[in-house]
């Protein structure tokens, strides 16, 4: 797809994958999502109207920690639902990487022709970019100057302040290497549960906070949604804590279920046809995870970034070394 397509076919695949329409009252609150800081509501009028609410919440002054108790039967449905809301994420986020551009960059909406196109990335106010490495190098170093401006001291003082610099190096290591010039598939960097509406039956029925979405690089792409329970360690991190190791034994086969069911939307789309380079091949990888590290450096934690620092210097050795058992 060039790099501006018509707002029919990206509007199209929106329609698709919304749920099936509710009852029309005087208004309808169709769906809604609801979080620790805010609650959002959808209302559907009767003249099909639609707003969406977002009503900010009081700060919880305290939190129960212990879990009710479900019968068997109440589980077995949850946990239904919670897979049937899964294969919905999983499909959304095929679909949009369904489109392609020639450019990396945020997406726009030209309301003059009402076609979408490609402009300066929101994050870092640069590209568009032609090519993964350009790109790289502007987020890496935009990752450098945001830290500088707003970590706390203790944070740029740490060797894992350089993790901008070594991202770089990895990506041209890791990274694959066919679309390094495109084409580049949507996604929303911002994509999870938080900003999922959902129904009464726990049906995806929309998609709110849009801001992320872009055209990127396909270790972009295939990325986990964030805060659903689908985070990924550090390469080679080795963790002690036993509530730490309980968390990671659980989510594992999750990682492989949702991977899987990424697979399996791409697969019904067609997009592992045509030499197309699927998510679902990348989502575990190695280069998915070198992202990965600099998205957690933006939080400006040090004893993330360290975990992130030893990994990369992981995967900075083993690939040396693997190259050096090739040398003949």
């Amino acid at each position: 797809m060039s790099q501006t397509t018509s707002s029919a076919a990206v509007e199209g695949a929106a329609i698709s994958i919304t749920g099936p329409p509710l009852l029309q009252l005087t208004y309808n609150v169709e769906c809604s999502n609801c979080s620790d800081a805010s609650m959002v509501r959808r209302i559907v009028f009767t003249d099909g109207i639609s707003w969406v609410a977002r009503i900010r919440l009081p700060q919880l002054e305290a939190v129960f920690g212990d879990r009710e108790v479900l019968d068997v039967v109440s589980t077995l449905k949850v946990e239904m639902a919670n897979r049937k809301f899964r294969q919905q994420m999983a499909g959304i986020q095929a679909t949009l990487s369904s489109f392609t551009f020639d450019q990396i960059g945020s997406l726009y909406w030209d309301e003059q022709t009402s076609d979408f196109f490609i402009g300066p990335e929101i994050e870092t106010g640069k590209g568009p970019w032609a090519s993964s490495t350009d790109y790289y190098a502007d987020l890496a170093n935009h990752a450098l100057q945001v830290c500088v401006r707003n970590a706390a001291p203790g944070v740029e003082t740490s060797c894992s302040f350089a993790i901008p610099i070594l991202f770089k190096h990895l990506m041209s290591l890791y990274g694959h290497s066919s679309p390094m010039r495109g084409p580049f598939s949507l996604t929303n960097r911002d994509f999870g549960a938080h900003n999922l509406l959902v129904n009464d039956d726990f049906e995806i029925v929309g998609v709110i906070d849009l801001d992320g979405v872009m055209a990127a690089p396909i270790e972009v792409v295939a990325q986990y949604p964030v805060l659903t329970g689908l985070e990924r360690e550090p390469p080679g991190h080795v963790e002690t804590r036993p509530a730490a190791i309980d968390r990671i034994r659980r989510t594992e086969p999750r990682l492989k279920e949702y991977k899987d069911m990424v697979e399996m939307a791409e697969a019904r789309i067609g997009m592992n046809k045509e030499g197309n380079a699927p998510m679902a091949n990348l989502m575990l990888s190695e280069a998915a995870s070198v992202f990965q590290g600099l998205v957690r450096y933006g939080g400006h934690q040090k004893f993330v970034n360290d975990k992130w620092m030893e990994a990369y210097l992981k995967l900075l050795r083993g690939h040396i070394r693997s190259g050096e058992q090739q040398t003949p």
